[in-house]
């Protein structure tokens, strides 16, 4: 029979938020939805493999990629900053993103709505391309 430290376990709701900071991360995760206005949306989870120290590895960092007029700008900025070419028109897909490492800046804020509660998000200019050359130890 399994035996579980029950008491060394977070309560599902009580994950701590991550703290402020700038973190190497890997794309993990895209999931295609879209908007109540029909735009695409690209729902992107990251995981943490450096910064912060060892408590925070392999936590998760999400962000949605909205495909507005609007938003257009911002997923430029962020291709940009994955290395991929935006000099001329492309089609872009989860493909180009998925797998690779960037670092990401995360922030804190008081949520607004129905429950007020602070969450983590990543500024508009939240992606820096990773500084870390490939297979470097990450430093804590």
């Amino acid at each position: 029979m399994p035996y579980v430290k029950f008491s060394q376990i977070y309560t599902a709701g009580e994950l701590s938020l991550i703290p402020a900071g700038l973190y190497t991360v890997v794309v993990d995760q895209i999931e295609e939805r879209r908007t109540q206005s029909g735009d695409a949306l690209w729902r992107v989870g990251c995981r943490i493999q450096g910064g912060g120290g060892p408590a925070l590895m392999g936590r998760r960092i999400f962000d949605n990629w909205v495909f507005s007029p609007k938003a257009l700008p911002r997923i430029k900025l962020i291709a940009s900053r994955f290395g991929l070419d935006v000099s001329s028109d492309r089609e872009i897909t989860p493909g180009d993103f998925l797998g690779k490492e960037i670092e990401v800046e995360v922030k804190t804020r008081r949520s607004v709505g129905g429950e007020e509660r602070d969450e983590n998000f990543v500024p508009y200019a939240g992606y820096k391309q990773a500084t870390r050359q490939p297979g470097e130890e990450v430093a804590f």
